[in-house]
């Protein structure tokens, strides 16, 4: 049985290490992936939760890139320097936690962090944290001080991973040398606290509803699943709210490295800061040429009403490898469409995005799912 990362993850591991997050912390806000009261953090479709130090630890609207769906991300400020991140990346069996699976998870830990360049490898082991045995990998290498890779800055991460069933559970604290010590240290803490149920509970007709960015919609219904399998070559190109993958009828023949798919439908629902107001007509005019950059055809090109907004609505379709993501290389047809509604909430302005990617073939049943999910959506402005 594969265990939660496989040889194929380590080229994309490298990569995503080495883009250079830039924060602003003129963007920091309140947000969260999930539900936050005082200091808890709950993911009720995960089942897990623990606590966050807020007067040290704030989310921040800021993309990330990490080998699975990112929950939440936080980080301790302008003086401390240092981004955390909880993400999930998940197999599509489930698997006990054997000492088997613990060696070949720390093994491949070991060559995600050797494939970064300059790499050093502080330490990897098991140990024992909050009732629970999990993977403490640690490395370090040149980079931003945020981000390993992308400058010349000494700089450790560590991860905090957890195994359960058929989900990898895991904290990722990443800062300058000389700041990491008292990172690691809070992050360590947040782990300590977490308490995971055995399972991913079972939930009917579950929401994403979040009162601070005035966004709240159902999820899409079956066959689709919260996350997803094999998201290593899913970037999404702003801040996660939510991830999404449902099977395919024609990806069984897709494969990522060594493996097989069929979960290539994948449905994003982020949010983008661009400082400035654009409308649905812009938000087209600059999106096209990049996308037909990569040898894709625009087949819709719009501006609808979505949620009682104008949203720019944008069709394409071209090649990849799996389905799951346009990238210009591979022969599965694949076709991508872009919900992109701008706005102004609580004086900022901002974009909610909502992002399919689909085998050609499944798309006219996926878009249907989507449409369907839209018509829940509610999005408040000022």
């Amino acid at each position: 049985m594969a265990s939660t990362i496989d040889q194929s993850t380590v080229n994309e591991g490298a990569k995503m290490k080495s883009m250079q997050i830039v924060l602003s912390h003129l963007l920091v806000a309140i947000l969260t992936n999930s539900a936050v009261q005082a200091e808890e953090f709950h993911d009720p479709d995960y089942g897990f939760r623990f606590t966050v130090d807020d007067d040290q630890w704030k989310p921040v609207p800021i993309p990330v890139a990490t080998l699975g769906e990112p929950l939440t991300v936080l980080s301790n400020g302008p003086q401390g320097q240092a981004i955390a991140v909880v993400f999930v990346r998940s197999q599509e069996k489930s698997e006990s936690v054997t000492d088997a699976r613990l060696k070949s998870l720390s093994e491949k830990l070991a060559r995600i962090g050797s494939a970064v360049p300059g790499a050093k490898m502080d330490s990897n082991k098991v140990e024992e944290i909050a009732g629970r045995k999990a993977i403490s990998f640690r490395v370090t290498a040149p980079g931003t001080g945020i981000a390993i890779g992308g400058g010349q800055t000494p700089t450790t991460q560590h991860w905090l991973a957890f195994p359960r069933g058929q989900d990898l559970i895991v904290f990722q604290v990443t800062a300058a040398n000389d700041k990491f010590d008292a990172a690691y240290k809070a992050v360590r803490a947040m782990a300590e606290s977490a308490t995971f149920e055995d399972a991913r509970p079972k939930r009917d007709k579950p929401t994403y509803d979040d009162d601070s960015i005035g966004l709240s919609v159902t999820y899409p219904a079956s066959p689709w699943i919260r996350g997803g399998f094999e998201l290593g070559d899913f970037i999404v190109p702003g801040y996660v709210l939510r991830l999404w993958s449902a099977p395919s009828s024609t990806a069984t023949t897709a494969t990522t490295g060594d493996r097989t798919t069929s979960y290539a439908n994948r449905l994003a629902m982020f949010m983008q800061f661009p400082g400035r107001a654009y409308t649905p007509q812009e938000l087209l005019n600059l999106s096209i040429p990049g996308l037909t950059s990569t040898g894709a055809k625009v087949l819709e090109k719009d501006v609808r009403n979505v949620a009682g907004k104008k949203a720019m609505w944008l069709l394409v379709e071209g090649k990849s490898k799996t389905g799951s993501n346009l990238t210009g290389q591979g022969n599965v047809a694949t076709r991508q469409l872009w919900i992109a509604i701008p706005r102004i909430h609580n004086g900022n302005h901002n974009i909610v995005v909502f992002l399919l990617n689909a085998p050609s073939t499944d798309y006219a049943a996926r878009v249907q799912d989507v449409e369907a999910m839209l018509k829940t959506l509610k999005v408040e402005s000022d």
